[in-house]
């Protein structure tokens, strides 16, 4: 089909823009059929949620931290006390 492509020249009944069309619409659901088997391969999915949790358990340790910060500084109890 590719070399079909290739030989072909653009004619009055449009065939040439049709055989483009194909061969593009091909590789693109080729490409997103690679993809997918990639990204389940990889488990890129399983990684993502596991960086969303990270950065949830990061950001509530940070507010933690935060409030001893402000607690401390205001000399109400120190860091040890917690």
């Amino acid at each position: 089909m590719i070399n079909t492509l290739l030989q072909a020249a653009p004619g009055p009944d449009g065939t040439f823009i049709i055989q483009s069309i194909l061969v593009i619409g091909m590789i693109v659901i080729a490409f997103l059929i690679f993809r997918a088997v990639m990204l389940w391969y990889w488990k890129v999915d399983r990684i993502v949620s596991n960086q969303e949790q990270q950065i949830a358990t990061m950001s509530a340790i940070l507010r933690k931290l935060e409030g001893w910060k402000d607690e401390d500084t205001n000399g109400d109890s120190s860091i040890m006390d917690k």
